[in-house]
């Protein structure tokens, strides 16, 4: 549903049903299917905005790993409010849904613009939360922020350009660095790499502290998600 547009969503939409439903540990086969048409929809229509999807989102698409959330990054504000501003259109106008059948809160969070979405499509209900950011929000650069990606996975970024590296700088001094074809690989079989590509810029301690309990937070819910974590 990435890669073959709004099509491939509504053919697995009208689908869906053909199939009986299978309960697994906390949802359903219908559950999971809708809740993927509600995010898949959001992505497409964000990608018309200029946005583009990462983070968990994005790593379960390869490695088969439960969401919670879509991540969507924007270049601006703008593009920001003029997103989130459509979402009631995206879901009345692209889903068909009526004004009972769904629900938009917004969540206070400091880093994104964040809404939770319930909605019942098909008589099937879901829950998704929608993270919604802009590049000065979220500087993946180690010499600006502490809280920059630790795996290669959480560095890739989708968009109408296909997949490619939220991370752009250049090394200082490790010039090794895996191909996209390589994390997508690895994803693929639920491993993710330690991302270690960069000399960090000098941290006073209590940064140093952020960073590490960051860090240690962040690779232990990859491993709960499922992942195994390599060190290469």
């Amino acid at each position: 549903m990435l890669e073959g547009g709004m099509k491939a969503v509504f053919n697995n939409f009208f689908s869906f049903k053909n199939i009986p439903d299978i309960q697994f540990d906390d949802c359903s086969y219908y559950q999971t299917t809708i809740k993927d048409v509600l995010a898949f929809t959001l992505a497409h229509c964000a990608f018309c905005e200029g946005g583009e999807i990462f983070g968990g989102f994005l790593c379960s698409i390869y490695s088969g790993t439960k969401y919670n959330d879509i991540d969507i990054l924007f270049k601006d504000i703008k593009q920001v409010s003029s997103f989130t501003g459509k979402l009631c259109n995206i879901m009345e106008n692209m889903l068909g849904l009526s004004f009972e059948e769904y629900d938009i809160k917004e969540k206070a969070k400091t880093y994104s613009k964040s809404f939770n979405i319930k909605a019942t499509i098909e008589g099937v209900s879901v829950n998704l939360e929608v993270d919604t950011v802009n590049m000065a929000q979220i500087s993946s650069d180690p010499g600006r922020s502490v809280y920059h990606p630790v795996t290669w996975g959480r560095t890739l970024k989708y968009g109408k350009n296909g997949l490619s590296f939220r991370v752009v700088n250049a090394p200082r001094n490790n010039p090794k660095k895996p191909t996209l074809k390589y994390v997508e690989n690895m994803l693929s079989e639920q491993k993710d790499v330690l991302n270690k590509h960069y000399t960090y810029y000098p941290r006073n301690e209590a940064d140093e502290k952020k960073y590490l309990a960051y860090k240690d937070c962040k690779l232990s819910n990859l491993k709960k998600e499922g992942y195994e974590i390599l060190s290469v």
